[in-house]
């Protein structure tokens, strides 16, 4: 039986479409065609990573390119990434962090199954193309040591992916003074709708911030913000229905570059769970976005009524009872 020492393996197809779900891109064909990473010749210390989608990035602007893997490796060892040489030589692109360091517990965790990012900026004064498949970072499994006399016991279990382990995440309510930075996070993280399917006559394309002030202000419910480290990064408003018991989710959105982390799903669940006295939740959500779907089921949300918004768009409902 040969033991596993290192390597790299592609996440599941669901982990890849959330991973992905900012991307207007054909997720089924670019899932097949991810590249597992490979020496180009027989003394190479580094195993060329590949972007698992196309881009284009402007100068001055920066994108965290997903790349469909996960790395495992022994306890004491750790997978270093680095920007290609080519491209930080001949055209200026970096890795935003630097360096990347994927540590040996971020391999299958329960958040994100360890996929990892490249996160990159174009310092250069041309646009840079990306194809994808194109080599845009090296890996080099390393060693690493510990100090004498370390307290095992003091150490933490790794629940989620980049930033996760010095991150808290906590609800807070919103006040009127953050109407304008709400509004703002609800238009960016929705823009990805927006992308796929177009502009329609739904939340939160037609939100503005009179709407968003009254939500605030005045609506029957709650409108809490999703704190990270005292940064606002989303929201989440439920309003009455018949009465108090009864409440429906009208708004839940988090910003892009804080998605997949797990941070949603843990304001989910602090949100639903603080409030005992509902007997009845309600969502709506996309049909298409089936990553949407199975998140709220497995929350104990079931779809009781659908439809359909505009061509090749259905909204579902969705139905919790506690």
């Amino acid at each position: 039986m040969v033991t596993r020492k290192r390597g790299f393996e592609k996440v599941s197809f669901e982990t890849w479409e959330k991973a992905i779900s900012n991307e207007n891109i054909d997720s089924l064909t670019c899932y097949n065609e991810i590249t597992i990473p490979e020496r180009k010749t027989a003394k190479s210390a580094g195993y060329d990573i590949c972007s698992a989608v196309s881009f284009t990035l402007a100068p001055g602007e920066s994108k965290k390119v997903p790349t469909g893997l996960k790395a495992y490796m022994q306890d004491d060892e750790f997978l270093a990434i680095y920007i290609r040489s080519s491209l930080g030589i001949k055209k200026d692109i970096m890795l935003k962090n630097q360096v990347g360091i994927i540590d040996a517990d971020f391999y299958n965790n329960p958040d994100n199954e360890g996929h990892f990012v490249v996160g990159i900026i174009n310092n250069g004064k041309e646009d840079f193309v990306c194809k994808k498949g194109d080599a845009i970072a090296q890996g080099i499994f390393q060693k690493y040591f510990t100090v004498d006399d370390e307290d095992e016991s003091k150490l933490g279990k790794r629940m989620g992916g980049i930033g996760s382990t010095t991150k808290e995440c906590k609800l807070e309510k919103v006040e009127l003074s953050d109407a304008v930075k709400m509004l703002d996070i609800q238009k960016k993280a929705f823009g990805k709708y927006a992308l796929k399917y177009g502009e329609f006559d739904s939340n939160p394309y037609d939100m503005d911030l009179h709407r968003m002030e009254f939500n605030i202000k005045y609506r029957f419910g709650r409108y809490e913000k999703i704190m990270v480290n005292d940064e606002i990064i989303g929201g989440i408003f439920a309003f009455e229905l018949d009465d108090a018991s009864i409440k429906k989710i009208a708004q839940f959105y988090i910003l892009p570059e804080y998605q997949n982390l797990g941070y949603g799903k843990k304001a989910f669940e602090m949100f639903i769970n603080e409030d005992n006295e509902v007997k009845k939740w309600y969502v709506d959500t996309i049909l298409q976005e089936d990553s949407n779907v199975k998140f709220y089921q497995e929350f104990g949300f079931e779809i009781i009524d659908e439809e359909e918004e505009h061509e090749g768009l259905t909204f579902v409902t969705m139905l919790k009872k506690c």
